[in-house]
């Protein structure tokens, strides 16, 4: 494992959306890059199953569907998230770095990030379907560019904050700290109603 393994998953996150394969067949890395792939696979179910709930021309037992299948989907994402942190802590642990053994830390943790980016990534493609959408209005076409150009800046950005974190590590200035989410929405036993 190395810092320029890590740097070359991130710079492939694109890669590893579209083909829904592993760009670095590096054996190390074929963990990591399943997990930010399933990461990425229930974002996009997210996204599909939260467009059919907000729809208004459904039926209501549609909707309770979308929203029960969007609280499964939640938990794959958190999961995900926490396995992105605790298989990048164990990758980090050959190179003999512990991330237990840092003084400062990132607000965020690098699996969250990888999450945001995932995220990102399904805006600007749903922002360019729209772009390319001629029957749709020109003006709003026209606003979808802008934000398609705001949301490539904060991809950028995420990349860059994903590039920082791990030469941070590398060069043992800060880490991230592994949180568990405890989400008690698809506990039957935990719910209020």
């Amino acid at each position: 494992m190395s810092k320029e393994a890590l740097f070359s998953v991130i710079s492939s996150l694109e890669e590893i959306y579209q083909t829904n394969s592993n760009i670095d067949q590096q054996e190390d890395l074929l963990k990591f890059n399943n997990l930010i792939q399933e990461n990425h696979a229930a974002n996009s179910k997210l996204w599909i199953n939260e467009e059919i709930a907000r729809s208004e021309d459904i039926v209501d037992s549609k909707i309770v569907k979308a929203k029960r299948k969007i609280d499964s989907l939640n938990q794959i994402r958190n999961d995900c998230v926490e396995s992105i942190n605790d298989e990048l802590k164990e990758l980090l642990l050959t190179d003999n770095i512990n991330l237990d053994n840092f003084d400062n830390f990132n607000s965020e943790s690098f699996g969250s990030i990888i999450d945001r980016f995932s995220i990102m990534y399904l805006k600007s493609f749903y922002m360019s379907r729209h772009i390319n959408n001629f029957e749709l209005e020109e003006s709003l076409r026209e606003s979808c560019k802008s934000k398609l150009k705001l949301i490539e800046i904060q991809k950028s950005d995420l990349k860059s904050f994903l590039h920082e974190l791990i030469e941070d590590i590398y060069s043992k200035r800060r880490a991230f700290k592994i949180y568990k989410q405890f989400k008690t929405y698809n506990n039957p036993k935990l719910r209020i109603f």
